[in-house]
């Protein structure tokens, strides 16, 4: 979708940017509004639906990955 207000001021959008720094909320911009059309045009399949019975139908499955290490407590650390 093409609307001029997914931008930041600087380019006459909507979203105001870090003082000296428009390239990560250009992005951040850019990346919200794409998620955001993706959803829009895909949201049936996203969002489960209920059946006759009233239970909500889900075509996602849960997968778990033995090769990914746990996140330890120092990388939460600043």
């Amino acid at each position: 979708e093409d609307d001029r207000r997914w931008a930041v001021s600087k380019d006459n959008g909507m979203f105001d940017q870090f003082t000296g720094a428009t390239i990560t909320p250009r992005a951040v911009v850019k990346g919200v509004k794409s998620t955001l059309n993706y959803f829009n045009q895909h949201k049936g399949s996203l969002i489960p639906r209920p059946n006759a019975c009233g239970e909500a139908l889900s075509t996602a499955k849960l997968t778990t990955s033995s090769t990914t290490p746990p996140i330890s407590g120092a990388a939460n650390e600043q």
